[in-house]
C-alpha cells in the first residue's frame, strides 16, 4: 500500500512541476544539491488516524446462516511526507518550486483520481492536507540526521484507507453433539453380597 501512496504523491507532484524538476524519495541531505533542481518526497512517519477505528469486526454468515468468516474494520493511516528543494540557481528557485507544490495541493481535500495508481482507485478517496498546523511534522531533531542545516519544505499528509484480511475461513461448527451417554452395553449390576458362612457352637 505504501507503494502506491509514495506513487500518487508523486504523479501530483510532478504535474505540478514539470518534468524539469526531478524527484527522489530520499531524506534531504548534501547530496541532493546538485547541477539542477530537485525536490525530495521524503516519507518520514506512518501513523494511523485512531479517531476513524471502528470497534470491532463484524461476521460473514453462509446460506446457512452461520459464521464463516470474521471481518476486521477498515484503518485509516496518515503518511507524512517532508518535501524539500534543492536547486544550483539558489534559494529564490527552491522556494518557486515549494510555491508551485502548494499551488497544486491547496485547491484539493483529496488526492485527484487521475494520479492515483490502479489500486487506490476503487477504494475511499485519498485524503490530501498541506501545511495542516494539527497534523505530524518533522521532529526538529530529526534535521541533524540529515547533515543539513533545517530549510523550507512543506508537510504533507496523505490519509489512505486499508482494509485488513477477513480473518477465515473459520472451523464449520458441529452439526451433532455426542455426549457419550448413548449407544454403548447396559452397566454390569452390582456383585451379589457373599452368602453369610454359619458359625460353630460351643458345647460344654
Amino acid at each position: 500500500m505504501i507503494e502506491h501512496v509514495d506513487a500518487a504523491l508523486t504523479a501530483l507532484v510532478r504535474a505540478a512541476v514539470g518534468p524539469e524538476v526531478a524527484l527522489r524519495a530520499e531524506p534531504p541531505g548534501p547530496e541532493l544539491a546538485g547541477d539542477g533542481a530537485v525536490l525530495s518526497l521524503f516519507l518520514h512517519r506512518v501513523v494511523e488516524d485512531l479517531t476513524a477505528r471502528a470497534a470491532a469486526w463484524t461476521d460473514e454468515l453462509d446460506e446457512q446462516g452461520r459464521v464463516v468468516a470474521r471481518v476486521l474494520p477498515p484503518r485509516r493511516y496518515r503518511f507524512c511526507y517532508l518535501v524539500t528543494a534543492w536547486a544550483a540557481a539558489g534559494r529564490a528557485a527552491e522556494h518557486a518550486c515549494l510555491g508551485a507544490v502548494l499551488a497544486a495541493m491547496a485547491p484539493h481535500r483529496h488526492v485527484p483520481v487521475r494520479y492515483l495508481p490502479p489500486p487506490l482507485r476503487t477504494g475511499p478517496s485519498i485524503e490530501l492536507d498541506v501545511a495542516h498546523p494539527d497534523l505530524p511534522g518533522v521532529a526538529a531533531d530529526l534535521w541533524p540526521s540529515f547533515g543539513v542545516p533545517p530549510r523550507a519544505g512543506l508537510d504533507v499528509v496523505l490519509t489512505a484507507t486499508l482494509t485488513p484480511a477477513a480473518l477465515g475461513p473459520l472451523a464449520t461448527p458441529p452439526s451433532t453433539v455426542d455426549l457419550g451417554v448413548a449407544g454403548g452395553p447396559p452397566p454390569a449390576p452390582p456383585p451379589s453380597p457373599a452368602p453369610a458362612v454359619p458359625g460353630r457352637r460351643i458345647r460344654e
